[in-house]
């Protein structure tokens, strides 16, 4: 459970992405079965002078997601992850989408289009190069995965396509548990592969992608 002592400084969600709002201090905690912890955290006022788009020189498959991020360069010397600050952009609809407000990109036919991020007069553009590449095979990490009663643990869905490269399909896959009374598993933006504690006891957790016909 994530707390902000000062909602006025900053806030934070469920999962622990926080916003600033106002100049000021505030502290953040998590707890979690009667154990805490905290940190503060500082919103100053510093200027945006610049972005630059991670990965620089993306390639996904046609049919996969790749979460692109945001770095902005402050007028302090600082550097911010301003991913769900920027507005994001594709050049090319039928080639890859990306959400406006959160710089997930999902490519949509292969071919190669141009992702822009911008924040007031602060911008920065990155290709983003979607191949015809169909799935092969998927591999999940860890294969063996032990947790608490409602603790979670996060699986990662690889895939290898016919082309021989590999790539996080997590967030591409449909997940799926064989038995939802021992634990469940997230298939929704935010939650790909995220497996909850619900009781004691061993289920199955399994991944599935399908696009392009195969």
């Amino acid at each position: 459970t994530w707390k902000s002592s000062s909602t006025s400084v900053a806030s934070i969600t469920t999962s622990g992405l926080s916003t600033a709002k106002n100049v000021g201090n505030t502290t953040i905690s998590a707890s979690f079965g009667g154990v805490s912890n905290s940190t503060p955290l500082t919103v100053n006022a510093a200027n945006l002078n610049s972005i630059s788009i991670q990965p620089l020189n993306a390639s996904i498959a046609q049919g996969t997601r790749i979460q692109l991020v945001a770095i902005g360069t402050f007028n302090d010397g600082g550097t911010r992850d301003i991913t769900h600050s920027v507005n994001w952009l594709s050049s090319d609809t039928t080639i890859a989408t990306v959400g406006s407000l959160n710089g997930l990109a999902f490519g949509v036919a292969s071919g190669l289009a141009t992702v822009t991020a911008s924040l007031g007069s602060a911008t920065d553009s990155a290709p983003l190069n979607v191949t015809s590449a169909k799935i092969v095979s998927i591999s999940l990490t860890p294969a063996l995965a032990t947790m608490p009663v409602s603790g979670h643990a996060h699986l990662i869905a690889t895939g290898l396509f016919d082309d021989s490269s590999t790539q996080d399909i997590s967030m591409s896959s449909a997940w799926t548990s064989t038995n939802t009374a021992i634990a469940t598993v997230g298939s929704s933006s935010g939650t790909y592969g995220q497996v909850t504690g619900v009781g004691a006891g061993a289920t199955n957790v399994n991944a599935m992608f399908s696009y392009a016909g195969a």
